[in-house]
């Protein structure tokens, strides 16, 4: 039967009609739309190829959806030349990938102002697939793309403004983009505004608003927005801290495999927070740790050798702990190179080697950790596995000093060690009122060596005029503020055994004896001058 244009033009009407039904109804579909492709109608034939591309409502047959994309696209149908184009650059069984005849097609139809082709275009100039790497050209064809509304081309062009690939780095313009993209559901834009808003880039900080995003991303699936928004609950960021919140998303995250999750469910059950408090919580952080690391989060790989080095939910094994901080450390992890500066300083696990743990306390250092950069510090100052170097000390303890850690052990003390370094002029001119300073500081973050010194400091006169009462101060602070050292305890006592700045009192001074006894820790000095004060008052008594 012979038919005119009219007749396929309402074939594909009839097929157009049926296919937009929910859901389709493909017995209803296929007949028109099969012969108004076969009568050579553009949308028909292309919409066939899908289906057989596809499998939907018939058979799955790449051969053919091919052979009718190739149809409708030589007659300049720009669908067709997308589909097309997109078929060659990922290939199908009995269609070999051929991302250069891909880029080909995907260009015609691009120049026909498609939004989809030219998003793909863009896709293979950004990976150097079919054409040569080139950011320049994706960025613009994300640009035209975008333009037109296309989200997943304004999530790729916020990403090319956030690093700066082929257009200049443009915080604010990216956000706007992702900001497009979000409004029609597209869940990584959406994960991504939140963590523009979050660290203000491009925009004012605004951690609710961040949280009002990584809570619509965490609540469609994405395991990114479920790690972050689970991070916000567990550090009160934007939201009340809710410790149990935090588990039940990082949980979510996790059963995704998102590793960043695994890695601080494990902390949280290293912590025995609510949620994580059970009394297999060690056994559960150390095999995520593991789980972790396996995936390639070096940051696991060094907690799970702290764990071996503990026995923390592990068989304690020091040699297997130094192998995860040396694995770590290789891979740059500033953590592992402490810790493994640690162990060979102290031969733990390894053979004692104070060289190459001075060597790695520097590396560790210069990536920026912490602890390593006061262990560096504090071996230039000490000369332990290297000469003695006083000016690098200082350097060291200067640079953790000015970071503000508060309540971080490494960072008290880098306080209480520059502060030395004022007070003695050692690497650096002295400074009596930097000392002082310094000292304070410490002492207000619970060390007791600090309030000692900078007590020692009125008591002697030095950076001015003695001033016991002053001196009593601190040590008093020191005792009263501080949970571990006996050094402000030990110099309190000996003031009440002469009655200096204090009452006389020899029970006094031998409870204050007897708690620096307990707060010594492996202070020889301490240990040894308190039983030498309570052997003297026991001989008054």
């Amino acid at each position: 039967m012979i038919l005119d244009a009219g007749e396929r033009e309402q074939l594909a009407r009839r097929a157009k009609a049926a296919i937009a039904g929910r859901p389709v109804d493909w017995n209803e579909a296929l007949p028109p739309l099969e012969q108004a492709a076969a009568l050579g109608d553009e949308w028909s034939m292309c919409m066939l190829g899908w289906c057989h591309e596809f499998g939907e409502g018939v058979e799955r047959a790449p051969e053919q959806a091919l052979e009718l994309y190739v149809k409708a696209a030589e007659r300049g149908y720009a669908p067709a030349q997308c589909n097309l184009g997109a078929l060659y650059v990922v290939g199908a069984p009995g269609c070999p990938p051929d991302p250069a005849r891909g880029a080909a097609w995907l260009t015609k139809a691009a120049g026909q102002g498609m939004k989809r082709a030219q998003y793909l275009l863009g896709s293979l100039f950004e990976r150097g697939r079919g054409v040569e790497q080139d950011m320049k050209k994706a960025a613009g064809c994300f640009t035209d793309a975008a333009r037109q509304g296309y989200a997943p081309a304004q999530f790729s062009l916020g990403v090319c403004y956030e690093r700066g690939l082929g257009v200049e780095k443009d915080y604010a313009a990216a956000l706007h983009q992702y900001l497009q993209a979000a409004a029609q559901g597209h869940i990584s834009a959406v994960y991504n505004a939140g963590y523009f808003y979050e660290m203000g880039l491009g925009t004012p900080q605004d951690e609710k608003k961040a949280v009002a995003y990584y809570t619509r991303a965490a609540q469609a699936g994405d395991a990114d927005g479920q790690c972050s928004l689970a991070w916000c609950y567990d550090s009160g960021v934007g939201v009340p801290r809710d410790p149990e919140r935090a588990v039940e998303w990082y949980k979510k995250a996790v059963e995704q495999q998102h590793l960043r999750a695994m890695h601080n469910l494990a902390w949280c059950y290293r912590m025995g927070q609510p949620g994580a408090n059970g009394p297999d919580r060690a056994q559960r952080a150390a095999e995520l740790f593991r789980r972790a690391a396996e995936g390639g989060y070096v940051s696991s790989l060094c907690d799970l050798g702290c764990c071996y080095r503990e026995g923390f939910g592990v068989e304690r094994d020091p040699e297997r702990a130094v192998e995860l901080f040396r694995a770590a450390a290789e891979k740059g992890n500033a953590k592992a190179m402490d810790q493994l500066g640690e162990c060979l300083l102290y031969g733990i696990g390894a053979e004692k080697d104070e060289a190459e743990a001075v060597r790695w306390y520097k590396k560790g250092a210069a990536a920026g950790s912490p602890e390593a950069q006061f262990d560096y510090a504090l071996c230039c100052d000490e000369g332990l596995g290297c000469p003695q170097n006083p000016e690098e000390a200082v350097r060291w303890y200067q640079a953790l000093a000015d970071q503000e850690w508060p309540g971080r052990p490494c960072w008290i003390d880098a306080l209480n060690n520059l502060g030395e370094c004022y007070r003695y002029g050692k690497g650096v001119q002295q400074d009596l009122a930097k000392a002082r300073a310094l000292y304070e500081k410490a002492g207000g973050q619970g060390s007791d060596m600090a309030w000692f010194n900078l007590g020692e400091c009125f008591e002697k006169g030095e950076g001015g005029p003695p001033d016991l009462d002053r001196a009593v101060e601190c040590y008093r602070r020191g005792v009263e503020e501080c949970r571990a050292g006996g050094d402000c305890a030990l110099a309190l006592a000996l003031l009440h055994e002469r009655g200096e700045g204090v009452e006389k009192s020899t029970a006094e001074a031998a409870r204050l004896a007897r708690l620096a006894l307990e707060r010594a820790g492996g202070d020889a000095q301490v240990i040894g001058d308190a039983k030498a004060l309570l052997a003297r008052l026991s001989g008054e008594e």
